[in-house]
């Protein structure tokens, strides 16, 4: 994530696991269901599901 900044690329992390102070000062966003009160019961793969259906509301 360090060299990421350095050469000015912008991080989205999807995750499932605790949020980090350390890490989210590195992203632009970080999708967790820790954020809005959730927990690990979802999991990564459920969340880029989410994300795809978004994208495309097909799958």
């Amino acid at each position: 994530m360090k060299q990421a900044r350095v050469f000015g690329l912008k991080l989205i992390v999807v995750d499932h696991h605790h949020p980090d102070a350390l890490i989210d000062q590195y992203l632009v966003a970080h999708v967790n269901p820790y954020h809005v009160g959730g927990d690990y019961g979802i999991t990564a793969g459920m969340l880029g599901t989410e994300i795809a259906r978004l994208i495309n509301p097909s799958v």
